[in-house]
C-alpha cells in the first residue's frame, strides 16, 4: 500500500486507512502507535456517562487519530533531550510528545484544520480513557465490574489506612475511592495514551467503530490489577496482564519503569542525563571502531527492548 504525502490530503472524504497506516509508520520509530476513530464516538460516550464533560469542539463526523506510547518511548525521549535545551523544571516527557505532535502538524494543509493535543496537558482536558475505549485501543477496567462487597470494604479499608490525611484530605469517601485503570491487550498497563490529532476538515465515511477490547476477563485478575493499582502503583505490578507475569518485550525494561514513576523532575533530568552518556559513549566507540554496530534508532529501540516485529504487527492488525 502506497503512502500518503499528507501535504496533498484535501478537505473532505479521505482514504483513512492509507493515511492511518502512513501516520503509523512515520510514528513507528518512536514507539508511537496509532488509532483512528471518530469525534462523534468520543462525545457520543462521554453523554452517556458523564452528562457531556469534556467533549471535542470539532464536527461529529471529523476524523480524529489517537496516539499511545509503548515500550521504548524513553528511547525518543532521551533523542530528544539530547537535542534541547535543558533546565530544571522542565517536564521531557511532555516536551518530546509536543515535538511530535507539532511535527505532524506542519505536515498536514491547512484546509484539513488539523489540530493536535497533548493528553497529559491542559486545559483543555480530555478524557483519555474514553478515547482509548471507543478507539479500540485498550480496555478500562473499572471498580464497579467488581461484585464482590467483601473485597471492595476490604480494599477500602486497607486505603484509609494507607491515605493519609495530610495528602487526600479528611473526607473518607475520598481516602476509601477505588479508582479504574486502562489495559491494552498487548502491553498491559506498560503504555500510556500521549496525543490525539484531530482533523476538523477530513471525513472517514467508511470508519466503523471497532468492539470494545477485553484485556483481561478474569475476575481474579481483575480483583489483582485494581487491588495492586490503588494500594502499591509504583511497584507496577498492575501494569502485568497476569499474575505470574508479564513477556519481557511487550513491558518496558527495569530503567524505563523508573523513570516513568519518578516524579522529581531533578531525579529525571538525572537519569536521560546518564543514559545520553551511554548513547554518545556508544556512538564514538563505534566510529572509532567500524566492526562494531552503529548506535542507530533501531539500535537504540533494541538496547532499550522495544521489538520492531512488535511494532509492526500491531501497526498491522489495527489497519
Amino acid at each position: 500500500m502506497a503512502l500518503l504525502d499528507l501535504s496533498c490530503l484535501k478537505a473532505g472524504e479521505v482514504e483513512w486507512p492509507t493515511l492511518h497506516r502512513t501516520l503509523a509508520l512515520k510514528l513507528a520509530k518512536a514507539c508511537i502507535y496509532v488509532k483512528p476513530l471518530l469525534v462523534g464516538w468520543y462525545n457520543d460516550h462521554r453523554k452517556r456517562t458523564t452528562n457531556g464533560t469534556q467533549l471535542l469542539d470539532a464536527p461529529e463526523d471529523a476524523l480524529a487519530f489517537l496516539l499511545y506510547s509503548g515500550p521504548g518511548y524513553i528511547d525518543t525521549i532521551v533523542e530528544h533531550f539530547i537535542h534541547s535545551a535543558r533546565n530544571e523544571s522542565c517536564h521531557y516527557v511532555d516536551a518530546t510528545t509536543d515535538a511530535l505532535l507539532e511535527g505532524l502538524l506542519r505536515e498536514f494543509p491547512e484546509n484539513l484544520g488539523a489540530h493536535a493535543v497533548n493528553l497529559d496537558k491542559g486545559p483543555p482536558y480530555f478524557h483519555a480513557q474514553t478515547l482509548g475505549v471507543v478507539a479500540g485501543a485498550g480496555q478500562h477496567l473499572d471498580p464497579s465490574e467488581i461484585d464482590d462487597l467483601e473485597w471492595h470494604e476490604s480494599i477500602s479499608k486497607q486505603l484509609l489506612e494507607l491515605r493519609s490525611p495530610e495528602v487526600w484530605g479528611t473526607d473518607v469517601t475520598v481516602r476509601q475511592k477505588l479508582f479504574g485503570i486502562s489495559l491494552h491487550p498487548e502491553f498491559g498497563g506498560w503504555y500510556a495514551y500521549r496525543g490525539l490529532l484531530i482533523l476538523h476538515g477530513a471525513r472517514a465515511s467508511s470508519l466503523v467503530r471497532p468492539p470494545c477490547v477485553v484485556a483481561v476477563a478474569d475476575l481474579a485478575e481483575k480483583k489483582r490489577i485494581i487491588a495492586e493499582y490503588n494500594l502499591r502503583g509504583d511497584d507496577c505490578r498492575w501494569r502485568d496482564l497476569t499474575h505470574t507475569g508479564h513477556a519481557p518485550d511487550k513491558r518496558y525494561t527495569p530503567e524505563e519503569m523508573i523513570f516513568f514513576t519518578e516524579m522529581n523532575l531533578g531525579r529525571r533530568k538525572r537519569l536521560l542525563e546518564m543514559k545520553a552518556d551511554i548513547m554518545k559513549s556508544l556512538a564514538d566507540s563505534s566510529s572509532i571502531a567500524p566492526e562494531q554496530p552503529t548506535f542507530s534508532k533501531q539500535n537504540i529501540s533494541e538496547h532499550w527492548g522495544a521489538n520492531s516485529a512488535l511494532v509492526d504487527s500491531l501497526h498491522q492488525s489495527s489497519s
